[in-house]
This record gives structure tokens, C-alpha cells and sequence, in this order.
């Protein structure tokens, strides 16, 4: 019972609303032949559940929307702050001009999920975090600007790509800094959580570099940004470590 009980909460709520859509139906049908109060009674208990699931799963998507806002603003507050911004992407890139906002994040529903996701590394690695924040900022931010070509594609296309390997290489090394278990998180495993939104991390950006690599395809003629992320060269020892 209790395996089952386990097994319905592990449901997404469009799947208990179609379980539950598949129960009525069935008593319904079985009840045709019953008087008329009691297929009335039948059919509004059907669309109320209906509507009850379909309301709380409105609900649970406007709270988690509102939660994603309130961290990136929270971020923002953080990096806006953070002294030596320049410092972080030193190697790979002279930054002009500190960042005031984190406006491409904010853009990208993507990388906000996957920031929101990782939101534990505020309290288990919170310096490196906000040191890949603020690279993946830099990135979106560099990567919509040569889209656009305000940036030369042939330095900045070489400046982004090393941006996407100091990143990643931030992430692999954080990673070693999460304990597996945590009391704060709902997360079962937060390792497993770290990998996943790692590797999304991962094809996110590979998707931005194989965009500008198409749209420059005459210019960029090494290009190493084809197919999927299965061929992807960006890996290093610790990437190998962690998978």
C-alpha cells in the first residue's frame, strides 16, 4: 500500500489528472444504467477534481515562477556588489565595464531554472557560484553581441568559447565542494542534482556557440560545433572525474 501510495505522489499533476479523469470515466460508464442522481453526482465530482488539479498546478507554477524571481533578483544584488568582477574572467577576456544587472540571465528562462536549481551552492560553495554567474553573464552578454555584430566574431567567437571552458571547469570544480545529502534541500541527492544542471549548463551553451558558429560559418572555419553535445570537446580531467 505503501509503494502505491509513494507511486501516486511521484505522479506530475497532469498524469493524477488523467488517472483520475481514467477512475471517473470507468465509474461513470459502469454507473450508466444507475438513476440520474447518481451520474449527476458522478460528473460533479469529475470536474471538480479536474479543476482542483488543474488550479493547484497553476498555482505550483506561478509560486515557483515568483521563487526563480526572487533569486535572480537576489543574485543580481550579489554580483552588482561583488568588487572585483573583472577579476573573474581576467584570463580570458579585459572587462570595460562592470556589470549593473544581470539582464541576460534574466532573459533566458533556461539558465534561470537551471541557476534556481543550484541554489544550494549559495551555502556550500557560494564564491565560486557567484564567479559562474557572473561568467555566464559575460557570456550571454558577449554572445548576443556579436549575434548582432556589434562584436568582431573572429576575437570575441574565440573570447566566448574560452569564457564556456573557464565556466565549465568552475562548475566541475564546485561540484566536489557539495555534499551528497542535505536537510535544507528537497533534493534527494544533491550530487545527482549537480550533474544534472551541470550537463544542462553544458548543452545551453553549446546550443549559443553552435548558433553563432552556423550564422559565421564562412568566418569560423574551424568549427567544432556540430550535432549534439555527445561530441562536445569542451571536457577536462575533472569532467571525466565527475561522469
Amino acid at each position: 500500500m505503501n509503494k502505491v501510495i509513494q507511486s501516486f505522489q511521484a505522479l506530475s499533476n497532469q498524469s493524477k489528472i488523467l488517472l483520475f479523469c481514467g477512475v471517473f470515466l470507468g465509474y461513470y460508464l459502469l454507473s450508466f444504467n444507475a438513476d440520474n442522481s447518481a451520474q449527476n453526482l458522478f460528473i460533479v465530482l469529475f470536474v471538480f477534481i479536474i479543476y482542483a488539479l488543474l488550479t493547484s498546478e497553476k498555482e505550483e507554477k506561478l509560486t515557483k515562477i515568483s521563487d526563480i524571481d526572487a533569486f535572480i533578483t537576489k543574485l543580481e544584488d550579489i554580483v552588482v556588489k561583488h568588487d572585483t568582477q573583472e577579476m573573474v574572467v581576467k584570463t580570458v577576456y579585459r572587462v570595460h565595464k562592470p556589470l549593473k544587472d544581470l539582464r541576460y540571465i534574466k532573459s533566458s528562462n533556461e539558465i534561470r531554472d537551471v541557476l534556481y536549481s543550484l541554489r544550494y551552492f549559495l551555502i556550500y560553495d557560494k564564491e565560486d557560484f557567484i564567479d559562474i554567474v557572473i561568467m555566464i553573464e559575460y557570456f550571454l552578454k558577449m554572445h548576443f553581441n556579436v549575434m548582432i555584430g556589434k562584436y568582431d566574431v573572429e576575437t570575441y567567437g574565440a573570447i566566448l568559447n574560452d569564457i564556456r571552458k573557464e565556466m565549465l571547469n568552475a562548475m566541475y570544480s564546485s561540484f566536489f565542494n557539495i555534499p551528497q545529502y542535505s536537510t535544507t534541500y528537497s533534493s534527494s541527492n544533491l550530487l545527482t542534482e549537480t550533474k544534472i544542471q551541470i550537463k544542462k549548463i553544458q548543452a545551453i551553451t553549446y546550443k549559443y556557440m553552435k548558433i553563432l558558429a552556423h550564422k559565421y560559418q564562412n568566418v569560423l572555419k574551424d568549427n567544432v560545433f556540430k550535432g549534439t553535445t555527445g561530441i562536445d570537446k569542451m571536457r577536462s580531467p575533472l569532467y571525466d572525474m565527475i561522469y
